[in-house]
């Protein structure tokens, strides 16, 4: 990384991107990057990354608590609703199978299988179903970590197609100040605002990046 000299106070200025120099304020020329200073899209990023603790947004955005996706409120909602209606299912094929159990002679009595596999079923659901809950919770009690980073690159999956139903998830690899890398997934709404070469601040929560605020440099 280049650093200019004040023609004001003398001091190196070691961002050649700044315009005026941090120390007495003078405005500074305008330096262009030499072609072999930056070779690719990572060396860009962690040549701005020092700048955005330099912006003046960077103290809010530090304060700043980012809401938890609409989706993740609603499977909450949606799956504390589906376990308790099959406990209900579950609860009734189990009164059906004792009651066909009693009801039938001891030839047909095989056919009370049939209740106890949809309870077999059920019961499969219910333990998913908890599973998932358990990550919502863990998700919810971890703490909230704000960094700062450049978006590398993004990507998305889907999953399903051809009888059954499509479900897209989305991906941006950030690159931090260490010059680690890391893939995390994100709302389609983050993935739909962001553009390679951003700097900026992404909240992350429980492996999840909740969101990412851009900061010019």
């Amino acid at each position: 990384m280049t650093s200019q000299v004040c023609s004001n106070c003398g001091a190196a200025v070691p961002h050649s991107r700044r315009t005026t120099c941090e120390f007495c304020g003078h405005e500074l020329p305008r330096q262009e990057d030499a072609p072999s200073e930056i070779h690719s899209l990572s060396d860009r990023i962690q040549r701005d990354l020092p700048l955005v603790r330099e912006a003046p947004e960077f103290a809010a955005l530090q304060r700043r608590v980012p809401p938890a996706p609409p989706s993740f409120a609603a499977f909450k909602v949606i799956s504390g609703i589906g376990t308790v209606i099959a406990c209900v299912i579950g609860l009734g094929m189990l009164a059906f199978a004792i009651t066909v159990t009693s009801l039938l002679p001891e030839s047909m009595k095989l056919f009370a299988i049939v209740p106890l596999l949809g309870l077999a079923m059920v019961g499969l659901f219910i333990r998913i179903s908890t599973k998932a809950r358990s990550r919502m919770s863990g998700y919810q009690t971890a703490p909230l970590e704000r960094r700062v980073v450049g978006v590398l690159d993004e990507r998305t999956e889907v999953r399903g197609g051809g009888n059954s139903m499509t479900s897209t998830s989305y991906f941006i690899t950030f690159l931090d100040e260490a010059g680690q890398r890391e893939e995390l997934p994100v709302v389609g709404k983050t993935a739909g605002e962001v553009t390679s070469g951003d700097v900026g601040v992404v909240f992350v929560r429980g492996g999840f990046a909740l969101d990412f605020q851009r900061v010019n440099v």
